[in-house]
């Protein structure tokens, strides 16, 4: 019958569709100065977290048009003057800003070509702790402050090499 024919017809249609060779053009390359990257690869580029080989950035052609094909999953934040902190997703980092507030932050950056930061105010962030050997109390150190139970080092005494929080 006609309707059989024409539902054959389709059918056949959406096989050879199916069956046909794909090109691999945008969708699975990404191209920068002259070089073409597979989708997942490392692209050789320095990004505002600094060296490639500890924040590289990926290929990534889904975000060709906001992020031109790269995806640099690291979150950034600036801690207070020119410095800023970059953290990989699922880290969290604590500092004191400028105004020598004590922060910490989160990143989340499991969606490609977005990072989301989120950061409270920390009395604690930036503080060190220090196990008393003597009787296993934890001592919190500022910033700044010398550890008091840290053995001799490689470079010599405590007392002629200091280490600070």
């Amino acid at each position: 019958s006609a309707g059989t024919t024409t539902t054959n017809s389709l059918l056949l249609v959406i096989l050879l569709l199916l069956q046909s060779p794909t090109t691999t053009n945008a969708q699975d390359t990404c191209e920068r100065d002259g070089i073409i990257y597979n989708r997942g690869d490392i692209v050789d580029v320095t990004n505002m977290c600094g060296r490639p080989d500890l924040y590289p950035c990926f290929c990534n052609p889904d975000l060709a048009e906001t992020q031109n094909g790269l995806d640099c999953p690291y979150c950034s934040i600036a801690s207070g003057g020119t410095d800023i902190r970059c953290f990989k997703d699922g880290q969290t980092i604590s500092y004191f800003d400028g105004n020598n507030v004590g922060t910490t932050c989160g990143c989340d950056a499991s969606v490609p070509g977005q990072t989301i930061e989120a950061c409270f105010v920390d009395p604690l962030a930036g503080v060190c702790q220090e196990e008393n050997p003597t009787n296993g109390q934890m001592a919190t150190l500022q910033p700044g402050d010398p550890y008091q139970f840290l053995g001799d080092s490689r470079c010599g005494t405590v007392a002629d090499f200091p280490c600070f929080c």
